[in-house]
C-alpha cells in the first residue's frame, strides 16, 4: 500500500494506490475495549467502510514489545493492523504508536524520570504499575520518562527500528500507511502532570544546551540575563508556570528572561524529540507517512507555557512530519448551539503545506442509551456532527472520527445487572455513530468531502485572526479557554468567514484578500514584526486588542504599544468599559494593566468609567482595551472595513472554495447573502447545519 501527500490546488491532498481519497478516518481508541481485535472495533469498521471510509486509525504501544531479557517482539503491535485487516481487507491503516518504555525500565532509570516540580517542592513520579490503559494517570504525578531523556529516545528509537525492519514484507506493512508518534501526557506531546514542570536532570541539561544555542557566549548570556555571574553551567532552570508575572497580566523580558528562556527551553525538548523520531520513521521505510499530535493553541488554559504546542516552526520545516493533528476545543462549541472551533490554526498549517486532521470525538447525545444516540436528538446530533466534520474539511484539511469510550449510563447498567464501578469500565464499548440513520448522515458527509476535495482550494474569509505562537510566556491570561470562546463566539454573532494563522505566518499567506485583521493576542512585537504590520495597515483595517506590542522584546512600556499600533495609549485605572454598540463590561485581572487612547485624532468607540477612551480608530487601526470584540462593536468595525456579512442571524459561518456553511443556532427565518447579490432564504425549524455551492445556490447538504 503506497499513500503519498501532494501539495496541489491550494491544500494537501492524499493519494492512496494513487487515487485522491478524502482525508478522512475512523479511529479506535486506547481503551481495551476499543481495541481493533474486539466485537465493536469489528463492527464499526466494517460500518464505515460500507459508507467508503477504508482508512482506520488503530492504537497499540512499543512497550508491549519491549522486553529486558527476551528479544524486541511485534507480534501485540501487528495484531492490532491485522485485526483491522480482517475487519476491512481493503482498510488502510494509521497507527498511533505510543513510545513509551516499560516500567521495569521506569524502575530501573530513576535518574531518567520526570522530577515534578511543584509550589510545595519537587517530587519524583509515584510508580502506579503496569496498567491496562497505558495512559490512564498519565494527568497525574505518576512515573514518566522524561522528554529530554536521551538514554530513552535512544533506546525507543532502536526499539521503532526494529518494529519498522521486522514489518517489512508482512500483511500488516501491507495494510499500513503512517505512523503517528505519541508521547507525554495521552500520547498528546504535552507535560506529564497535566502540565506539571518537568526540572529532572535531563531537563536541566536540555536547558544548558538551550542556552549555549541561544546565547553562544557567556558574554551574551550574562548581558540578556543582566546576571555578571551566571554561566551555562549554573544558569537555573525555573520553567514552573505558577511564578509570578510583574505587571498586570504581563511578564517583562527585561525581569523575567530566566524564566522565558527555561519555558521556551521546554517547548524545544518537545519538538526535539518528536523531530529525532520522525526522522526514524522516515529513515527506515521512507514510503510511510509520518504525524505527530502537535500545534495546540487555543482551549490550552493556563498549561500553555509547559504544556501546550509553542514552536510550530521546527514542526513546519521538517521534511519527516508529514501531517499534524490534534482534537477540536473542549468547551461550549460542542454544545448544540456552539460555535465551532479548533484547537490548532488550520490555516497555517496549510500554507505550510502540512495536511492537519482533526480528532473529532463528540458522541452523539443519548449515545449512553442506544448507539448512534436517542431518536429524539437525531436532528441536533447530525448538525453538531456536520459542523464538527466539516470545519477541517472547508479549511482544507481532514479528521477522524474518535470512536472514544463511552458506556451506557448507570441506569442502564444496573438493568444489565452491573455494579456501579463497571459505569467507568474500561472494558465495555459501543459504537457512537453505530446506527443506520447515523451512518447515513457520515455516508452523505463522506460523498461531499469526495467532491470537494476536486475543487481548487480558496478560502473564502475576508477576516483574519492572528495569534502570536510566542504571547503565552509574556501575557497570562486566566481563564483563557473562556476568553477565546468568547472572542469566537462574538464574530460568530456578525455572520463573518474567517482564518486564523500564527503571527509569523503572515508573509505567507496572501494578505490582502482579508478586508480585516484581528490581532488577538500579540503583546510582544520586535522591530521585524513591526516592519510588516506597519506595510499591512496602510490598507487593511487591523484590530489590536489588549495589550498589543506592550513588549518591544527588550522591555514593557506604553511607548512601544503605541508604536507598534499607531495609536497613542497611556495606562489609567477603571472599573468598566461602557459603547454605544455594546452593554457594559467590567474589567478584571486579564485586562491589567488597563491602557486607555490618548491620541486625539483618533476616533472615540468605548470609555472607562473614568472618562478616557477605551477603543478608538484612527485611520485603519483600531485599539481596543479588551481581550475580545462585544459583537455590536465588532459588527460596526466590519462593515465599515468592507467585510462581507453573510448573515445577521447570530449564525455560524464557514467559507471555502466556493461552498458556505452555516450552522443555524436556533428556528426561524434567515436570509443567507451571498457575495456579488443573491440571497437564500432558510427556514430552520432548529439547530441545523446546511452548506451551500455560492454560485448555483444549489444546496449540497
Amino acid at each position: 500500500m503506497v499513500a503519498r501527500l501532494e501539495n496541489e490546488d491550494g491544500k494537501m491532498n492524499i493519494y492512496m494506490n494513487n487515487i485522491p481519497t478524502p482525508p478522512i478516518l475512523f479511529a479506535l481508541s486506547d481503551f481495551p475495549a476499543a481495541a481493533s481485535n474486539t466485537h465493536y472495533a469489528f463492527k464499526n469498521i466494517q460500518n464505515f467502510k460500507s459508507q467508503g471510509i477504508n482508512i482506520v486509525s488503530a492504537d497499540s504501544d512499543l512497550n508491549v514489545g519491549w522486553h529486558k531479557v527476551s528479544p524486541f517482539d511485534t507480534e501485540a503491535i501487528t495484531s492490532e493492523i491485522e485485526s483491522v485487516l480482517d475487519a476491512n481487507p481493503d482498510a488502510k491503516v494509521l497507527l498511533r504508536l505510543h513510545l513509551n518504555p516499560p516500567y521495569w525500565w521506569l524502575r530501573d532509570n530513576p535518574e531518567e524520570c520526570i522530577v515534578y516540580r511543584t509550589e510545595e517542592g519537587d517530587f519524583p513520579g509515584i510508580d502506579d504499575g503496569e496498567q491496562d490503559r497505558l495512559i490512564k494517570n498519565d494527568d497525574k504525578m505518576h512515573l514518566r520518562a522524561s522528554i529530554a531523556s536521551e538514554k530513552w529516545i535512544c533506546e525507543a528509537s532502536e526499539k521503532l527500528t526494529l518494529f519498522l525492519e521486522k514489518l517489512k514484507g508482512t500483511r500488516a506493512r501491507s495494510g499500513l500507511v503512517a505512523i503517528q508518534l505519541a508521547y507525554g501526557m495521552f500520547g498528546e506531546w504535552h507535560a506529564f502532570g497535566r502540565s506539571i514542570a518537568d526540572v529532572s536532570e535531563p531537563m536541566k541539561a536540555h536547558f544548558k544546551e538551550y542556552l549555549k544555542n541561544k546565547y553562544k557566549t557567556k558574554a551574551s548570556l550574562r548581558k540578556a540575563w543582566k546576571d555578571e555571574d551566571v554561566d551555562f553551567e549554573t544558569a537555573e532552570y525555573h520553567p514552573e508556570k505558577f511564578q509570578p508575572v510583574d505587571d498586570g497580566a504581563f511578564r517583562d523580558p527585561s525581569r523575567s528572561v530566566r524564566v522565558i528562556d527555561s519555558q521556551m527551553s521546554n517547548q524545544t525538548a518537545v519538538t526535539d524529540a518528536i523531530l529525532r523520531f520522525a526522522r526514524v520513521v522516515k529513515s527506515t521505510d521512507p514510503e510511510l507517512l509520518c504525524g505527530t499530535f502537535y500545534g495546540y493553541y487555543l482551549c490550552t488554559a493556563d498549561t500553555a507555557v509547559i504544556g501546550a504546542h509553542l514552536n510550530p516552526t521546527p514542526i513546519y520545516e521538517s521534511s519527516d512530519i508529514d501531517f499534524i493533528c490534534g482534537p477540536f476545543c473542549y468547551m461550549d462549541n460542542r454544545l448544540p448551539d456552539g460555535v465551532p472551533m479548533q484547537r490548532a490554526f488550520l490555516e497555517s498549517h496549510r500554507l505550510h503545506g502540512k495536511l492537519w486532521l482533526t480528532e473529532m470525538d463528540q458522541f452523539p447525545l443519548g449515545v449512553e442509551e442506544v448507539s448512534g444516540g436517542t431518536k429524539e436528538n437525531f436532528d441536533t446530533n447530525v448538525a453538531v456532527l456536520r459542523v464538527n466534520a466539516l470545519q477541517p474539511i472547508f479549511g482544507g484539511h481532514g479528521f477522524w472520527y474518535y470512536d472514544h469510550r463511552l458506556v451506557p449510563s448507570l441506569e442502564i447498567m444496573k438493568k444489565m445487572g452491573a455494579v456501579v464501578a463497571d459505569v467507568s469500565s474500561i472494558y465495555r464499548k459501543r459504537g457512537w455513530w453505530d446506527s443506520p440513520e447515523m451512518m447515513n448522515e457520515i455516508g452523505k458527509i463522506q460523498e461531499f468531502a469526495g467532491e470537494f476535495i476536486k475543487r481548487k482550494y480558496t478560502t473564502d474569509a475576508d477576516v483574519l485572526i492572528v495569534y502570536d505562537e510566542e504571547a503565552k510566556y509574556y501575557h497570562t491570561v486566566s481563564d483563557s479557554d473562556s476568553v477565546e470562546y468568547k472572542l469566537f463566539s462574538e464574530f460568530a454573532t456578525c455572520g463573518v468567514a474567517y482564518d486564523c494563522i500564527y503571527l509569523s505566518d503572515l508573509e505567507l499567506c496572501q494578505i490582502k484578500k482579508y478586508k480585516c485583521i484581528i490581532f488577538a493576542d500579540c503583546p510582544n512585537i520586535d522591530a521585524k514584526k513591526q516592519t510588516l504590520i506597519d506595510k499591512i495597515r496602510e490598507n487593511i483595517t487591523c484590530v489590536f486588542l489588549h495589550g498589543f506590542g506592550y513588549s518591544d522584546g527588550k522591555h514593557l512600556s506604553c511607548k512601544a504599544s503605541s508604536r507598534a499600533c499607531g495609536v497613542e495609549i497611556r495606562r489609567t485605572e477603571a472599573n468598566y468599559i461602557s459603547s454605544d454598540f455594546f452593554d457594559r463590561v467590567a474589567l478584571d485581572s486579564n485586562i491589567a494593566p488597563a491602557f486607555c487612547i490618548t491620541d486625539k485624532s483618533a476616533e472615540p468607540l468605548a470609555y472607562f468609567d473614568n472618562g478616557t477612551v477605551a477603543a478608538a480608530k484612527k485611520n485603519n487601526c483600531v485599539y481596543i482595551s479588551m481581550n475580545y470584540i462585544p459583537g455590536g462593536l465588532a459588527k460596526r468595525i466590519f462593515r465599515d472595513s468592507g467585510v462581507h456579512i453573510w448573515c445577521d442571524s447570530g449564525d455560524s459561518i464557514i467559507a471555502a472554495s466556493g461552498c458556505v456553511l452555516i450552522k443555524c443556532h436556533n428556528s426561524g427565518v434567515r436570509n443567507l447573502k451571498l457575495p456579488g447579490g443573491g440571497e437564500i432564504q432558510i427556514i430552520s425549524e432548529g439547530v441545523e447545519t446546511r452548506v451551500y455551492e455560492v454560485k448555483t445556490q444549489k444546496r449540497l447538504l
